[in-house]
């Protein structure tokens, strides 16, 4: 509408800044009333993991955002990393490494963000046995608990970090750091105790599901398609990969994590049974034949 009456330009800023603005200045207000919301807290730990990314500062001219999932019943930190993309990759990254350490959530509690519902994390997911749950759009406090620990991070932990002069893996390292040995281990108002005393204690009482590394990381591959032309290749993400020559004219299956997109696996009956090899179109041109002689019988 602005744009229609002339008020702005269709240049001039983009949507995420007008909604920013409009929310810094209050200009809409809710026309219903406020929803009441009961405090609650489940029984064990992995019942319900929260998840988000909240926005950080620039390091080296390049924006950082944070990804971190938090257990509802301990509130301890089960996945967390600091990344220049806000994207699946990074979450999925984040959540693959919390699984490894603490077991399987019954409950994936996000928002929804481009991330957090695309269809490879809904397999993904699902492949795990995990229930992947969706809050009602633009609805921040029903993800409180989550929400609440990112204001710890830019009260308690950013003001200790020069950002101008830190790279991302050092900002991780002392991000772990600050986790492992302040957060988990100073007293929580919400619990009234320490979050890795509380998630240990309820380990007494509670079976953790685990997944091994090899079978997280087949429940977590993107696969595709792809019919493999007359040179034996095909082209996946804009590169192209070498195929074995008995698949030309043959559709394949082919797999990869999205944290390593570059890994990419030919899959037959479920099992992996090549990996891709990215074409070097220089190092190809320097192969040369050796020529055959034929020896002539002297009369």
């Amino acid at each position: 509408m602005l744009i229609s009456h002339g008020y702005i330009g269709g240049v001039d800023f983009s949507y995420q800044t007008l909604r920013e603005y409009v929310k810094a200045k209050s200009l809409l207000c809710p026309n219903n009333e406020p929803v009441p919301r009961k405090r609650f807290e489940k029984e064990h730990v992995n019942e319900l993991w929260i998840s988000d990314f909240m926005h950080g500062p620039n390091i080296k001219k390049q924006k950082t955002f944070l990804c971190c999932i938090i257990d509802d019943h301990s509130r301890v930190i089960t996945g967390y990393g600091w990344y220049h993309n806000e994207n699946s990759s990074s979450l999925e990254h984040t959540l693959k490494t919390a699984i490894l350490r603490f077991g399987v959530p019954k409950v994936l509690y996000c928002d929804n963000g481009s991330a957090f519902i695309s269809s490879g994390l809904q397999f993904s997911c699902a492949r795990c046995g995990i229930a992947l749950v969706h809050t009602k759009p633009y609805d921040a406090a029903a993800k409180g608990k989550i929400e609440r620990f990112f204001r710890t991070v830019r009260d308690m932990f950013m003001p200790l970090i020069d950002f101008k002069n830190i790279t991302l893996d050092e900002l991780n390292l002392r991000f772990t750091e600050w986790i492992e040995n302040e957060y988990h281990k100073n007293r929580h108002s919400g619990i009234d105790d320490k979050p890795i005393d509380k998630y240990l204690n309820d380990l007494k009482q509670t079976q953790i599901s685990r997944i091994s590394e090899a079978e997280l990381k087949l429940m977590f591959y993107v696969s595709i398609k792809r019919r493999v032309k007359n040179d034996s290749t095909v082209s996946v993400n804009s590169d192209i990969y070498e195929t074995p020559t008995k698949y030309i004219g043959r559709y394949i299956e082919i797999r990869y994590a999205t944290d390593i997109p570059e890994d990419l696996f030919i899959f037959e009956n479920d099992k992996s049974v090549y990996k891709l090899k990215k074409i070097n179109p220089v190092e190809n041109a320097d192969v040369f034949h050796t020529p055959v002689f034929t020896l002539m019988k002297e009369e």
